[in-house]
């Protein structure tokens, strides 16, 4: 049986996150084409994911998602934060279900899929 003090180094170790890559379109401007890209959506940890819920109170459910795209949404190649915080109000005034409709989404995909990497192969569903 392990020593409580290497359970705890086992535990503190498992730290893999849930990452997709999402294709977003961007629409064309005046006729143009648009276009698609990628961006890598990565499951938010645990302080992200504190910050995600208390951005949403009040049913500031947009707020929310706003706070889950800039946290959680990354540059594939460099792994680096797309968003910052001083892009908050731009991306509140996106259309509704547009792209960070379906980033927030994906965001909230990533925890359920970081919640079944977390259980005993015995407790996933088949």
């Amino acid at each position: 049986m392990d020593s409580p003090l290497n359970l705890r180094s086992k535990l503190l170790s498992a730290n893999k996150f849930a990452e997709k890559l999402v294709d977003v379109f961007i629409p064309g401007r005046d006729g143009a084409a648009g276009e698609t890209v990628k961006v890598l959506v990565r499951q938010p940890n645990m302080a992200q994911r504190n910050a995600i819920g208390a951005s949403g109170g009040s049913g500031a459910a947009s707020r929310a998602q706003v706070v889950a795209v800039i946290s959680c949404v990354l540059d594939p190649s460099s792994k680096q934060p797309i968003f910052k915080d001083e892009d908050a109000d731009a991306l509140m005034a996106m259309p509704a279900g547009s792209f960070p409709d379906v980033l927030a989404v994906a965001v909230m995909e990533t925890i359920q899929e970081g919640q079944e990497m977390g259980k005993a192969p015995s407790q996933t569903q088949t």
